[in-house]
């Protein structure tokens, strides 16, 4: 069998690394897939679980932990030792003798286009993101090595100039059937981030409580990639309006599923463009109607299965929110369209026959 070699430069267990998992589970029978990523993690030991081929290859810290938006600060000392892990993992691939490399990460693109080009071997890109400025030219300069790039939704893919070579394959889910409970008024799920808009989640609850003292809500998931201080900044908001008693700040959960099955609406308010936003897809997955901001790839993937409205106005978003709690037959019809369109277009099968005959395009 043919051999790919995934990469990913996380050890966090997010929204891109379940969808790999997906991939690399619904290909094991065609393909042997090797996972290299700087360290063990809870996505490492999912992937060992499936079978996966896992490899530790470290990268410092100063690399591993620079964010997209400062790449232009990039030095001589980490261009130097970018090239210096291409090269280590390009011996990798040549002593395994893989056949195609498939990155899913910002940084795994760029240094695995680079192993690639040292051990000869095609790359694909699983781009799962949407930038701006001086990260958005390189990885245009950069795009014209990938034989392929996989777009997670249109909105991702209008960013690249060589279009030709990029194809849509949405995410896919299958979360596990739970009783609904209905616990939490509405519910946030995802990185804790100021581009994902928890503060603005939890400014549409404190105006929500003004009109629903009894509402309560959960904030479920953590700070990534440089966003503790960010964190710090909603436990302080909460502490200073009174609502540590209304809020259930869970932290990580590596499985999110029960407390969103208690949750009546989930509220998804990006401040910059979501390149996808799996979390509607989970809510429509299990009849929780959405709200969501008008930016990028919402509108794309919620379409009229959910309230979409325009960026920022957050006032709209609460009335929306009390409309549906009131209206019984909205919040039934919102819960029904949602689980038609994730069956119809964001299934896991769907993604796993997507990336198994762009696959079989290529080796």
């Amino acid at each position: 069998m043919k051999k790919i070699l995934f990469l990913d430069h996380t050890v966090r267990l997010s929204g891109g690394e379940r969808s790999l998992l997906d991939i690399m589970r619904g290909i094991k029978s065609d393909y042997i897939s090797y996972l290299v990523t700087p360290g063990e993690s809870p996505f490492t030991k999912r992937a060992k679980e499936i079978g996966v081929k896992v490899g530790y290859l470290s990268l410092e810290d100063y690399i591993l932990n620079k964010r997209k938006q400062d790449i232009i600060k990039i030095g001589l000392k980490t261009i130097f030792s970018v090239i210096k892990y291409s090269w280590r993992l390009s011996k990798f691939i040549q002593k395994e003798n893989i056949d195609l490399i498939y990155t899913n990460s910002q940084k795994a693109h760029i240094y695995g286009t680079i192993a690639g080009l040292f051990s000869h071997r095609p790359v694909i890109w699983h781009f799962r993101d949407i930038l701006e400025g001086i990260p958005w030219i390189i990885v245009n300069k950069f795009s014209i090595f990938p034989i392929k790039i996989i777009a997670i939704s249109n909105a991702v893919k209008k960013q690249f100039l060589l279009r030709n070579k990029v194809s849509v394959i949405y995410n896919g889910i299958d979360v596990p059937a739970l009783k609904r409970k209905k616990k939490y008024t509405i519910g946030y799920f995802g990185q804790i981030a100021r581009w994902k808009g928890t503060d603005t989640f939890l400014r549409v609850f404190k105006l929500l409580k003004e009109q629903m003292p009894e509402a309560n809500c959960v904030v479920a998931g953590d700070a990534l990639f440089g966003n503790i201080g960010f964190k710090n900044e909603l436990l302080e908001y909460i502490k200073k309006n009174n609502l540590e008693n209304a809020v259930d700040f869970t932290g990580f959960l590596e499985n999110p599923y029960p407390k969103m099955a208690e949750t009546k609406i989930l509220v998804h308010l990006p401040r910059k463009d979501e390149p996808f936003g799996r979390v509607l897809i989970e809510a429509m997955e299990m009849g929780i109607p959405v709200i969501t901001f008008k930016n990028a790839s919402t509108k794309e993937v919620v379409d009229n299965a959910g309230i979409v409205i325009e960026k920022g106005n957050i006032q709209k978003v609460v009335d929306e929110i009390i409309h549906l709690l009131n209206n019984e037959k909205l919040y039934n019809y919102y819960a029904m369209k949602g689980k038609e369109r994730q069956k119809t277009l964001f299934t896991r099968e769907i993604l796993i026959e997507n990336a198994k005959k762009l696959l079989k395009e290529i080796i």
